[in-house]
């Protein structure tokens, strides 16, 4: 919808400007602090008891597909923002992003 002309975006979470969008301010730019707005993200997640063996060789995938020249191009080809979280890094990410949403919807009466 942006390529088309169709939508413009008006700002990019974080701090720092994105090049695909950079005439887009950021949330920092305009005095919005994440803590109370939720994070677009994406995940990949296995079952609860895999074993470590499984979750190191996929761990080991996601890196080397993060590092690839091809991935690099991607993510700037669409704005995407590497943001690569693990084990307790990731479980208080979205332990934090649970408490957002919990916020919001208590705001909105949900």
């Amino acid at each position: 919808q942006v390529r088309a002309k169709k939508m413009k975006v008006i700002t990019v979470f974080g701090a720092d400007r994105i090049p695909l969008y950079e005439d887009a301010p950021t949330t920092d730019e305009l005095g919005i602090t994440l803590d109370v707005l939720p994070t677009q993200f994406r995940g990949i997640l296995g079952a609860p008891d895999m074993p470590k063996e499984a979750v190191d060789y996929y761990a080991g995938v996601i890196e080397k597909l993060l590092d690839s020249e091809g991935w690099a191009s991607y993510a700037e080809k669409n704005g995407l923002v590497n943001e690569y979280r693990t084990g307790d890094e990731l479980t208080a990410f979205l332990d934090e992003q649970r408490e957002v949403y919990a916020t919001l919807l208590e705001q909105v009466g949900s």
